[in-house]
């Protein structure tokens, strides 16, 4: 008997393996084909893009900051100067396929751009906030949600800013606009903006 059930698990364990080695065979396949096809993709024109304009005249650049935000300020103005796109999500084999193969590159700058645009823009209004410029903290943070930003310090700053202010009303916009968010932290944005909000 123990040895019919060895002999039928021994059976099942083969045929699986069997039927996985040959899903990935032919999932390795699809892949190199889609990544051959990427690589031979002619340069497409970057001008539809949807591309990052940063706000100078409307951010609070401080005449004598702190250092903290000096910094902050000082890489935004340079980041002002540069193409910054939101590629979050989109692979690189996608990027080829639509662009070009010799368009990676400069489309690899162009999100590390944003991602140093998103990085800054939380550091910026955590270092606002811990000097207590509130309204300042909302317009830099607010910013990082217009940018289409998922990082989850973002909304929980902007949260508390506006339950400092009392402003019920944005707070609320603001946890609708986490419900539509795209990203494995939601649940844990919303659980922090109802903590924030007890």
């Amino acid at each position: 008997m123990i040895f019919i059930i060895v002999l039928i698990l021994s059976l099942a364990f083969t045929a699986f393996a069997k039927y996985t080695y040959r899903r990935d065979r032919l999932s390795e396949s699809a892949y190199l084909e889609r990544e051959s096809k990427a690589n031979s993709t002619r340069r497409q024109s970057l001008d539809s893009l949807d591309y990052i304009t940063i706000p100078l005249d409307s951010l609070p650049f401080f005449t004598n900051p702190s250092k903290e935000i000096a910094s902050c300020q000082e890489t935004i103005r340079h980041l002002a100067s540069c193409r910054i796109v939101n590629l979050q999500g989109i692979t690189n084999t996608d990027l080829k396929l639509a662009y070009g193969a010799a368009n990676l590159p400069a489309l690899s700058e162009y999100d590390n751009n944003y991602a140093s645009l998103t990085a800054t823009i939380v550091k910026w209004g955590e270092q606002l906030i811990n000097e207590d410029h509130i309204d300042e903290a909302v317009r830099v943070l607010e910013f990082g949600i217009e940018c289409g930003t998922d990082t989850s310090s973002n909304y929980i700053l902007l949260a508390s800013c506006y339950i400092k202010n009392g402003d019920s009303d944005k707070f609320n916009n603001l946890r609708n606009r986490v419900h539509m968010l795209n990203t494995p932290m939601k649940k844990y944005i919303l659980k922090k903006m109802d903590e924030l909000n007890a």
